[in-house]
């Protein structure tokens, strides 16, 4: 059906309606009548779009119109294709033959306008310098009203649509391409394209009074369209993608609404920020914001949580880089509580384990005794409306509703916390009571119902993740990356992971560790020093090993907690990658972060070996889950041919060859070189865990022959003894010559520069990072042919490689012997492993696995 329009009319026109008819042949006329009674009617044109109604009524009625006020309106018709179809077909004739016309309003058939809603809008627009200015929705029929005010959220738009079609466009939105969804016949086409429009980078903004009036009846398209709201939403998300996005909907959440108002007891002022770190927008008027709020909840906002603390102890949460997770922690926790709170105390262990960090979930007796308290908006609501006398009993005297951590950091650590804050909690909670907007709080100011209550933003960001807390958004910009350990004791994963975070920081990227299994950990200022954040999962029910199902002999953990994995998989998924390093119940977590487009990685140190030497451990399970990793990285070649071998494709397999964990200066090794078997006596270190995977029966069977020999040795083991029977022989053999571990790096080098041998005989090994270190110091190492030690030792050239299928205690002492009496051997040797050790670097071993995560990136963001 061709189209037919009126007579050419006068160019004086700027303003253009647009209204789509299907069905409405009666009560277009009402709208019709509304737009003839505009203030502006003399700017208007008015576009009836006939999309091929079946009723011969609407023809006549849009007809008459268009004969009778030709100057003022047009009439087209089309085959029908829907709403969307109709407001383009208007628009793109507008487009086409009207150049003068500015603005675009759409007005569906059965709606009206109040008779200066366009002339106030028309000005709005052009005075506001936006791009499009829309309504509140005031209902008529079944009468409502929905208050649409505040400042335009782009957050809020990814949650609903703030923008009814009943608004004021101008005409620079259409000329770049942005047009109704053709497609989308069920509802929600006003929400699309007004997405479209941001993505296109226009901005809206709200008329207050509009004058715009909605018809609604029991049944109508949007009535409808909730029926299918999910069934939309997702093919709505799916063509949105990027705006959609998780990442998106967090950094949008950073920039309009902060979560947490921070109270600086210490320093009398409240900060509003999401990220705890980021401490720069003082408030001049909590209460006003606090009241407002409540009073206007639609239009007025304040951070949905309010945490007391001083500045002093946030700044030692902050260097202990706990910080942003205490603030996760209490705001789960005030899913179930009405109050959180959080205790710091100084650590009163001995020597190295002074350094440890120790959380545990309850410990705080009363409010009093807290260094950091959080309340959720409704129970302040209540405290300041109603009972201050319940906050008051709880400062005082302990109480059941109080969510309760504890945490211990080094006594060095907590040299500078701050005052405890129970009483400015109290103060802060007085002073909303005493607000002179107190009594204004219970009025009802505002005759329309509440779309959404901002305060409640952050649970848009929420519902992306099952309902669960998601992990404070920062307002850091760029990659990050995230490494998963179940503890840290500084064994060898531990270190792989602090030079692999170290190398990923040294490249831009925010480095953030999750320790999974434990509730403490040994966290120096090195480890401060590399990691943004460092987040405990508490979570008593993963179970590691427990079975009952194994995969090749290797337990799976039992972790069949679909919730808790749940909220793991939030604590994470905000990352670009995920690195995990031997963390067993992790495994069940990374098909889902792989799903949220997380790049996946699993780092591989070794395999273990049962008693009886069978293979086992955490090689096997990443082969259970190889299908849930983008790659496999593994600390040696070796490795990863194994891992090939066992089916794993090539193209994921990324090995990352373990470099030394610290780079002595130039002069530290000419040191060392220098004094290489210059004593009287051989100095030979074992440096490890006193534990049988390192051989600790195989060692003390070569101290007492060496003994027995009567060779010119001095033997030092240095190492955290696990072994619990004194009875073993091997722990009174090796006793008179063990000293306590050592984990400094000066320590380290000088330990290195203060011995000639190092021996390892291990039972099984990945590739041993005290091989490495000692090479580059020059120490000639011995060590049992398992694992990668031939990648690290060239035997007889570097050192010695000895068969653990045959007399390893005799290899052994045949080398020792040799090194004891032949000094220019053993120099020779140490300078050959000094020269071995110059080429390797982490930055270099990570340089692999850095560009095949890029390039996984790189199409992630292209497929976004």
């Amino acid at each position: 059906m061709p189209p037919e329009m009126s007579p050419s009319v006068p160019l004086k026109r700027r303003i253009a309606i647009i209204t789509p008819i299907f069905r409405h042949s009666g009560l277009v006329i009402e709208a019709i009548e509304s737009i003839r009674q505009q203030t502006l009617a003399d700017e208007i044109l008015h576009v009836l779009v006939n999309d091929g109604c079946p009723f011969e009524s609407t023809h006549e009625t849009c007809a008459t119109y268009a004969t009778a006020y030709p100057e003022a309106t047009l009439y087209l018709r089309k085959r029908n294709g829907g709403l969307s179809s109709a407001r383009n077909f208007g628009v793109r004739h507008i487009l086409a033959m009207r150049p003068e016309i500015e603005l675009f309003y759409f007005l569906d058939a059965d709606n009206r306008l109040h008779p200066h809603a366009l002339e106030r809008a028309s000005a709005y627009l052009l005075r506001e310098g936006v791009d499009w200015v829309y309504p509140d929705v005031d209902m008529f029929g079944l009468r409502e009203g929905w208050d649409y005010g505040g400042d335009f959220s782009p957050l809020l738009m990814r949650n609903m649509n703030l923008c009814e079609a009943g608004s004021l466009l101008h005409r620079r939105v259409f000329e770049a391409g942005v047009f109704f969804d053709e497609a989308m016949r069920q509802g929600y086409e006003d929400w699309d394209f007004f997405i479209s429009a941001l993505e296109h980078g226009f901005k809206g903004k709200h008329l207050e009074n509009f004058g715009f009036l909605y018809r609604k009846r029991p049944e109508s398209m949007l009535a409808e369209s909730t029926k299918v709201d999910a069934m939309i939403r997702y093919s709505m998300q799916r063509k949105h993608n990027a705006f959609f996005s998780e990442k998106e909907i967090r950094a949008q959440e950073q920039r309009e609404f902060p979560r947490y108002a921070i109270y600086l007891a210490d320093e009398n002022r409240i900060v509003y920020a999401s990220d705890p770190h980021d401490l720069s927008a003082d408030v001049t008027d909590f209460p006003a914001d606090f009241w407002a709020a409540l009073i206007e909840p639609g239009r007025s906002s304040v951070p949905a949580f309010l945490a007391v603390t001083t500045a002093a102890s946030l700044r030692v949460l902050q260097q202990a880089r706990i910080a942003s997770w205490l603030f996760w922690a209490l705001e789960e926790k005030l899913s179930l509580a009405p109050i959180g709170a959080v205790r710091v105390e100084a650590s009163n262990l001995p020597g190295e384990d002074a350094e440890d960090y120790s959380i545990r979930p309850e410990r705080v007796e009363t409010v009093q005794d807290a260094h950091l308290i959080m309340m959720p908006f409704n129970t302040l609501v209540d405290v300041a409306r109603t009972d201050l006398g319940w906050l008051q009993t709880l400062v005082m005297h302990s109480g059941s509703d109080l969510a309760q951590l504890s945490v211990t950091l080094s006594a060095k650590g907590t040299q500078t916390l701050g005052r405890k804050v129970g009483f400015d909690l109290l103060l802060a909670a007085e002073r909303l009571c005493n607000s002179p907007y107190r009594e204004a709080g219970r009025i009802p100011w505002n005759w329309r119902k509440t779309l959404f209550r901002r305060v409640d933003a952050y649970h848009i960001e929420r519902k992306g993740w099952g309902g669960v807390a998601t992990f404070p958004p920062s307002r850091r910009h760029g990659r990050n990356i995230g490494f998963l350990l179940p503890l840290v004791e500084f064994g060898g994963v531990e270190k792989v992971v602090l030079n692999m975070a170290r190398t990923m920081k040294a490249e831009g990227w925010g480095v953030h560790l999750y320790i999974t299994e434990r509730n403490n950990g040994r966290l120096t200022e090195e480890w401060q020093a590399v990691f943004d954040n460092i987040i405990f999962l508490l979570d008593p029910t993963q179970m590691p090993w427990s079975g009952p199902e194994e995969y090749f002999g290797t337990p799976l953990s039992a972790w069949n907690d679909p919730g808790q994995r749940e909220r793991a998989v939030a604590l994470m998924g905000w990352q670009d990658v995920v690195v995990n390093a031997h963390a067993a119940s992790a495994n069940w977590l990374m098909g889902a972060l792989r799903r949220r487009k997380v790049v996946t990685v699993a780092s591989l140190h070794l395999t273990d070996l049962t008693a009886t030497g069978r293979p086992v451990g955490h090689t096997f399970l990443t082969l259970a889950f190889e299908h849930a990793y983008d790659h496999i990285a593994t600390c040696s070649q070796g490795l990863a041919d194994w891992c090939r071998g066992m089916g794993i494709p090539a193209e994921k397999l990324v090995p990352v060859v373990n470099a030394p964990t610290f780079a002595p200066e130039p002069h530290v090794i000419e040191e060392a070189l220098a004094g290489r078997g210059r004593a009287d006596r051989l100095r030979v270190l074992f440096l490890g865990r006193l534990d049988p995977q390192k051989g600790l029966d195989t060692l003390a069977d070569i101290v007492a022959r060496t003994h027995e020999m009567n060779l010119p040795i001095n033997w030092t083991i240095v190492g955290k003894s696990v072994v619990s029977d004194t009875r073993n022989p091997a722990v009174e053999t090796l006793m008179p010559y063990l000293q306590p571990p050592v984990y400094d790096r000066d320590e380290l080098i000088a330990l290195y520069g203060a011995h000639d041998v190092l021996i390892l005989p291990s039972q099984y090994e990945g590739l041993p990072l005290v091989l490495l270190e000692a090479m580059q110091l020059g120490v000639v190492a011995l060590g049992n042919d398992v694992g990668a030690v031939r990648e690290a030792i060239r035997d007889g050239e570097t050192g010695y490689v000895m068969d653990p299928t045959g007399d390893v205690p005799a290899q052994a002492v045949a080398h020792l012997r040799e090194l004891a009496e032949n000094r220019d051997k053993l120099r020779s040797l140490s300078q050959a492993a000094v020269a071995a050790m110059e080429q390797r670097d982490w930055s270099q071993a990570m340089k692999g696995l850095m560009q095949a995560i890029d390039k996984r990136l790189e199409l992630r963001d292209k497929a976004s």
